[in-house]
């Protein structure tokens, strides 16, 4: 996964002062491949501190780790380097994304997830920049005549343990695999036996070794220049909102 997928993934659930430097890099990451930690912190005009916090948040081991994956993105990006119009690099984008799903998705399962939605009672969960994909998923259902509920919520979250019993399938939709929203409550969940699913865009998500069953869908990689006035980033909720599509294809048929 190159550097640009981990920001979009990562990105909602960074500080103000870690987008902000973020920001500084995506859209000078030059600066980084070219300079060691101190005279890069200087030109950007942070802390050290703040680089390789970032670089460890991003899922790096250090500063040299990032150093090394934004210059290979780089290169690679100089390499395939267009003048095409920015709404074709949007829908490219999409367009790869879209095809690197088919090799993420195990049909075997998908009719594994549908046969327990049918005989479970099925909550979707989704917090923050993740709870539209939640709400879509239960207003599909109630389209095809299912009722199901929705926690978007952390008020709501901390009241599901106690609730829910081996009649409940949890789907869990989280772009980051947030570990430190739903690690201890899916501990919670499992002693209850609840079925949990994790739908997300981090492989590297602790949670995936946590949950029952789980689906690792492809980020969207950022094709547009970010600055530090304006940074723009593709949002990976939509990708979400297509393999909902998919879910629903097979609980119709």
């Amino acid at each position: 996964m190159n550097p640009m997928q981990k920001v979009s993934i990562h990105y909602s659930n960074l500080t103000k002062t870690e987008k902000a430097t973020c920001d500084l890099i995506t859209s000078k990451p030059e600066v980084v491949i070219e300079n060691p930690i101190a005279e890069a912190a200087k030109i950007y005009d942070v802390s050290p501190s703040s680089i390789l916090r970032l670089s460890k948040r991003l899922g790096y081991k250090g500063y040299t780790e990032f150093r090394y994956a934004l210059e290979a993105f780089k290169n690679e990006n100089e390499q395939n380097k267009s003048s095409e119009h920015l709404y074709s690099k949007v829908i490219d984008t999409y367009v790869e994304t879209l095809e690197e799903m088919k090799n993420c998705i195990n049909e075997d399962k998908i009719n594994n997830l549908i046969s327990l939605m049918n005989t479970k009672n099925i909550i979707s969960v989704g917090i923050g920049n993740s709870s539209l994909p939640a709400q879509q998923l239960i207003y599909c259902l109630y389209m095809r005549n299912r009722i199901g509920k929705c926690i978007d919520d952390t008020v709501k979250l901390g009241f599901l343990e106690g609730s829910m019993d081996e009649s409940h399938i949890v789907i869990i939709f989280s772009v980051s695999g947030n570990t430190s929203l739903y690690k201890d409550e899916i501990m919670k969940w499992k002693k209850d036996h609840v079925y949990i699913v994790l739908i997300t865009t981090n492989p590297d998500s602790a949670l995936l070794e946590a949950v029952n069953m789980s689906f690792i869908l492809p980020t969207l990689s950022i094709p547009i220049s970010s600055n530090e006035h304006n940074p723009k980033y593709m949002d990976n909720r939509s990708i979400l909102f297509a393999f909902i599509d998919i879910i629903m294809a097979y609980f119709h048929k």
